[in-house]
């Protein structure tokens, strides 16, 4: 028995769901179900242990790159691994996924870009539920408005789900939504002037995909604001109306 060291892959993680055990390697985008000799064969790689060169099922892991015969490269992380396996796992990368070649890869952009003219024009019949007779147009936004130092900022800042329902001023609510949905950032210099873009430039990243596609606000207690469902326009800061009666019924 001739018996060497194996590594894992760095960028496994393993989940019990239903009836099977899966491995899911979140660098490359792959999903494998385990059976019940390899979790014992895992464990022990993962322990460092000598490993049996002709046990079975090094083969499946070899060329699925489970495991290698020598360390993997991988730089240190530096935050949590929750962090690292978001970061990872839900990066983009086709060429890994389909293990395509650039050239395949630009030709694909280019048949899915033939389609740009029906799918701004879908895009731009989108926003059905907005009615121009029910817009509301927001004060100016206050730039200089008063506000706390970068430090304090950071120090006071937490997540309420506790409101004293006081009323606000529209000119704070408007400055809340711009900043928060609207277009705060300048033209790209050199882009926007030469490429047609789909969809509308967000205020900050997707965060993963998470952040808003679109804003629907619902007002309570704003100064001059009748309270009601609204969707938030950023193109010219407008309040469309959606549904003028709010239910105040606590949930959760």
């Amino acid at each position: 028995m001739t018996e060497r060291s194996f590594y894992l892959n760095p960028n496994l993680f393993f989940l019990f769901e239903k009836d099977a055990f899966c491995l899911w390697n979140y660098g490359a985008h792959e999903q494998f179900e385990i059976e019940k000799d390899l979790i014992t064969l895992l464990m022990d790689i993962s322990q460092n242990k000598e490993i049996d060169s002709n046990n079975p099922h090094l083969a499946d892991l070899l060329e699925n790159d489970v495991v290698r015969t020598a360390p993997y490269d991988s730089k240190p992380w530096g935050w949590d691994q929750l962090s690292r396996i978001f970061h990872r796992g839900t990066q983009n990368v086709p060429e890994l996924q389909e293990k395509r070649s650039k050239q395949e890869m630009i030709h694909d952009f280019i048949g899915f870009s033939e389609g740009y003219s029906q799918r701004k024009e879908t895009h731009d019949k989108q926003d059905v539920l907005q009615k121009d007779s029910n817009s509301i147009k927001l004060s100016k936004v206050d730039a200089n408005i008063n506000t706390l130092g970068f430090v304090d900022t950071l120090k006071t800042r937490f997540t309420s789900r506790h409101f004293s329902g006081e009323t606000i001023s529209e000119n704070n609510f408007s400055t809340v939504l711009f900043y928060t949905f609207g277009e705060i950032h300048d033209k790209w210099e050199g882009i926007e002037d030469t490429v047609d873009l789909i969809g509308v430039r967000k205020s900050s990243p997707s965060a993963g995909g998470i952040h808003s596609i679109q804003a629907y606000v619902t007002v309570f207690n704003v100064e001059g604001i009748e309270s009601g469902l609204y969707l938030y326009d950023p193109k010219d800061h407008s309040l469309g109306l959606i549904h003028a009666v709010v239910d105040r019924t606590p949930r959760l």
